[in-house]
Parts: C-alpha cells; structure tokens; sequence
C-alpha cells in the first residue's frame, strides 16, 4: 500500500484495497481512501493529511485542559463540565450557549468536516449550526488551513481543547506542558454508543449489520482505530501530575465526587454552591435540552435516524449495553478487553 511520510517521523498507510472497498459500503458517508498512522495503528480519515503538521506541532499552553478520549467515552460532558468548571461556576457567563465546537475546539475535526466545507460556499458552511460562531471567533477564517485549528489558536482565555487522538499523534512534551483529561468507558456500552453515533452522523453514514460494527471495532478498523491503543498509552501517563484519569461509571454513579476531584486537579477552587451550579447546567436533562454541539439542528445529523432512534446526547446510561449484545458479541468484546488492555486497573473494571 502507499505510504505517506507524516510529521514526526511517522507515517501513514492506505487500507488494503477490499478493506476499502466493503468499508465505503459499509460507511457511506466516507470520502477518499482511509489510512492507518504508525506506529499508533490510529485511523483516519483521508482529509486528516491537510492537518496533520498542525495537529503534530500545535503549540499547547500551559493553561490549556486538552479531553482525551476514544469515541464515546463521555467527551462532550466533560468539555461542557471542564468549561463550566472554568468560565461559568455562577453561571452568569454571557456566552454560554455558545456551540461547543468553538467554546472547546476539537483538534483534527477538520478531517470530518473538510468533504461539506468543499460543497458548499464558505460563508454558507459557516452558517450551519456546528460553525456559526466560528468567524466570531476567527474573523480572519480561512477556508485555506484547517478551520477548527484556526478557532483554537485564536482563543485568548484558557482553553479547554478535544482530541480523539492518542499522545503519539501530537509533538513529544505535551503531557509536559498541559494538563490532560482522559475519560474511559466500558469498550461494551462504548461500542454500542459508537455504532449509533456512526448511523446518526451523515459523514459516517453507517448502514450495516450490528455484527458487522463490532467486527469493525474489533479489528481496530474504526475511526480513530484501537480502543486499546490510546488507553494503554494513556495509562503509562497515569501517575503524571498532569494527568487526571475518568471513569464514565464513576461520573454517572457519583458525579458531586467527580466534580470535587476535577476542582482538586484544575486548581479551580470552586464552592461546593458553585460545583452544584456545574452538575445542574451539565446535567444529562440540561446536556439533551441544550445540544451544546447544536448537533440536532446540523446538516451533519441524519434527522430520520435522530427520529427513530435517539438524538446525539441519547441515553447517558452506564451499563446500558445489557442486554443489547448477544452472548457471541458479548463473549468477543470480553475477549478483545483481555487481549488489548494492559493496565490491571482497567481490567478489574472491566473484565
């Protein structure tokens, strides 16, 4: 397969031509070929070889809160709580309907958004709801480089910043400059969340069988790849006092905890009055009513699946999985926890 040299000495594969071409039936809404990056084993999509320099060698700051996740993991929550926690305790902040996409920049979403931004005029892309406070932002936005980067340097106060990527894809030395959120989820109810995101996002486009979406996910074919991959490296990190590990099920059984552990490791030094004015704006009730991404009102959403099966923000359930797979499935993601997660701490949660 042809190999393309990428930032950092790394480099990146196209997907065997039959995977490529069952994975363009299997996803409908994919664009160019799909490729692995070593030595991570991530994938990505075509689009991501228009940013990668500048995925590589963002310049984080020392007052940045980088979410680092798998898909599916609780991501939008903990932006909304981390931007909350930061910028709006008493919730009195004039902003903060704003859309999440540029109150927290998501790092490569450039490589999901770039095939709609070559459809459309410019200006027209940037009234769809996801980006329509990007040129407020950015008034100098160029349709020239990646947009979502743009929006992320132009930020002034203290950022709070996603990626689904593991630390391999970014510049040595970023655990050493920011402080680092990484949020885990049982890889069950991750793939069951991840299959419906995958239907409901039309530059995805998923039309296959649930079968099919595990063996996707498996086989680490998926975008963004192994689950595995960017907890094991993660978990290496665990004990850097730039680092600060989640549990979804911790969150979703016990989130006053959570929140008061956040407060320690932000420095925010938040009142127990305001940490509650933090759990009430984020909570799921609010997190579905609000949208924060504005993802229902986007021409990214496939309205009849919103419909038939649930908005972007759905059930935020822990274990929701249960009863869901069929013993086959459930007996293979068991497998693939043994065999890809190293950490012990992982595996007694999850095993």
């Amino acid at each position: 397969m042809p190999i393309v040299e990428l930032s950092g000495g790394r480099t990146a594969e196209e997907l065997r031509p039959e995977q490529q071409e069952q994975y363009v039936k299997d996803f409908t809404g994919t664009q160019g070929n799909m490729l692995r990056v070593h030595p991570c084993r991530t994938i990505v999509m075509n689009a991501y070889l228009r940013v990668e320099k500048d995925i590589y060698n963002f310049k984080f700051r020392p007052d940045d809160v980088l979410v680092m996740t798998y898909p599916k993991c609780g991501t939008t929550w903990t932006q909304e709580i981390i931007w909350t926690m930061r910028n709006n305790p008493n919730l009195d902040h004039p902003n903060s309907n704003e859309p999440l996409l540029s109150k927290s920049p998501f790092l490569e979403a450039d490589m999901l958004t770039f095939d709609l931004m070559q459809k459309l005029p410019f200006d027209k892309f940037l009234t769809d709801s996801l980006f329509s406070n990007f040129k407020t932002r950015c008034p100098d936005l160029s349709f020239q480089r990646g947009i979502h980067i743009q929006v992320a340097e132009s930020q002034t106060e203290p950022r709070v910043l996603k990626t689904h990527l593991p630390f391999c894809c970014f510049k040595p030395g970023l655990i050493d400059t920011c402080q680092v959120v990484f949020v885990l989820r049982h890889p069950k109810d991750v793939v069951l969340s991840y299959q419906h995101h995958c239907r409901l996002i039309r530059g995805h486009g998923f039309e296959g069988t649930q079968d099919t979406f595990i063996k996707y996910f498996l086989d680490d074919l998926l975008v963004w790849g192994s689950y595995g991959n960017i907890v094991n490296e993660a978990m290496k990190m665990k004990s850097h006092p730039n680092m600060h590990l989640m549990y979804y099920e911790d969150m979703k059984a016990d989130i006053g905890a959570e929140l008061r552990r956040l407060n320690d490791f932000l420095g925010t030094k938040l009142t127990a009055k305001q940490l509650k004015n933090v759990e009430a704006q984020t909570s799921f009730g609010s997190m579905q009513k609000n949208d924060p991404l504005r993802m229902m009102s986007s021409v990214m959403c496939n309205a009849e699946i919103a419909e038939k099966d649930g908005a972007f923000v759905r059930h935020g359930q822990s274990g929701a999985w249960k009863g869901k797979l069929t013993q086959q499935q459930e007996e293979m993601i068991d497998h693939y926890i043994a065999q890809n997660f190293d950490d012990p701490e992982i595996l007694s949660r999850y095993q």
